[in-house]
């Protein structure tokens, strides 16, 4: 008997349900992202639905192959080399700038000595003569010199002074001053000297030189009268001084311009010539027909006796135009003169000699006057050496 044997259809057809499981699988691989998921899904619902007949089975069912699904393999994205920037290495610190040194401290009290305006070292005097010493000192400290400062006497021959002077003003640092004290000389010949300083209103005594610890003196010399000579310039200070309307100090200012009178040791003169002498500078007072007058003491005049004296100017004293008197007085009576000089400033000095031999044993009272007819700045007239001396005539020798 022959069988025809049934034909069993095999068919490999999945069930839609599966491709879409399939599907959304592979959209989540996709590196690509929702765009090709979108076309697989396209795909999917477009695909007709065939039946498939089998000549062994009338009922058989054949199903749509399987669709090929296209994966997107995404592209690689090439590494970048990491790329290193050398860090510039951190320079060091720059040296700390140099510290300038600090500035020397200046002492607040400090004094520097410029020079004697009266009395020069070695100055000559005669017994009890009264006179003031004037000193030009420079303040070089920091502290401000006010009326609580004072000069002070500190060691050596006070020459009947007292023991400290105020200061007359303020001086600010830089500036200069005069401070001055009234001494009387010695009644004994011989050589002196005192020695002073400044102080502050603590107490504090400073002075001149590196640590302002020096002093600053007067330096004189007393000699006894000598009984055949007066000297004018050794009794200055014992004549009274004055302009035409007042007193006057002695020593005086060299540049008070109520005039004044300074003792110089030595001069320089208008014709060139130094003097190492004692010399008169006698000032007028800073006007056109200005005086100065000194009236001196009683002195009794002696058989023989000669005034003496070289008359001028002082060296560059362009303008100088002035006139020197020599008169006397005696007591109740007017004042006489002796003698009238003119003097410019011409290069010479005129020498003065007049006999006092008619007011012999008369006790008068000598008055050198000088008056200015020129620049009242320029009227520098000088006494050099002004004397009364007894001179012998030689034919009493003689005899």
């Amino acid at each position: 008997m022959l069988f025809s044997p049934k034909a069993t259809p095999t068919s490999t057809a999945q069930p839609l349900e599966t491709l879409v499981a399939q599907t959304i699988a592979a959209q989540e691989t996709l590196s690509a992202g929702s765009s090709a998921v979108v076309k697989l899904t396209q795909i999917a619902a477009n695909t007709p639905t065939r039946t498939l007949t089998a000549t062994a089975s009338p009922t058989a069912t054949f199903l749509p192959p399987t669709p090929t699904l296209f994966f997107l393999t995404p592209t690689p994205i090439p590494a970048i080399p990491p790329t290193f920037v050398p860090i510039p290495p951190i320079p060091p610190n720059p040296p700390p700038p140099p510290v300038p040194p600090e500035p020397p401290t200046v002492p607040c009290n400090w004094a520097q000595y410029i020079k004697d305006v009266t009395v020069p070292d070695g100055t000559t005097f005669s017994p009890g003569t009264k006179f003031t010493k004037i000193w030009r000192l420079r303040n070089i400290g920091s502290c401000v010199w006010t009326a609580g400062y004072s000069l002070v006497f500190t060691s050596g021959d006070r020459m009947q002074s007292t023991d400290q002077v105020p200061l007359s003003g303020i001086v600010h640092p830089g500036e200069s001053m005069d401070v001055a004290v009234d001494l009387i000389a010695p009644a004994s010949a011989g050589h002196y000297r005192g020695y002073w300083m400044l102080r502050d209103p603590y107490g504090r005594v400073f002075g001149i030189g590196n640590y302002a610890q020096k002093a600053f003196w007067v330096d004189i010399m007393v000699s006894t009268s000598d009984q055949d000579e007066y000297d004018f310039t050794a009794n200055m200070c014992k004549a009274t001084w004055r302009n035409s309307t007042q007193n006057l100090p002695c020593p005086g200012n060299s540049s008070d311009p109520k005039g004044s009178v300074l003792l110089l040791q030595g001069a320089q003169l208008e014709n060139g010539e130094y003097r190492n002498v004692p010399t008169l500078w006698t000032r007028p007072q800073q006007i056109v027909d200005g005086w100065i007058i000194g009236v001196y003491p009683i002195y009794t005049v002696k058989q023989d006796d000669l005034f003496i004296a070289d008359i001028g100017c002082l060296s560059n004293s362009t303008g100088c135009n002035v006139v020197f008197y020599l008169d006397f007085i005696i007591k109740g009576q007017p004042s006489k003169n002796l003698g009238i000089w003119q003097e410019f400033y011409d290069g010479k000095i005129t020498r003065v000699e007049v006999d006092l031999s008619s007011i012999k044993d008369a006790s008068v009272q000598f008055i050198l006057s000088v008056k200015n007819q020129g620049s009242p700045t320029s009227a520098n007239a000088f006494w050099s050496s002004p004397l009364i001396q007894q001179v012998i005539p030689l034919f009493s020798l003689i005899r």
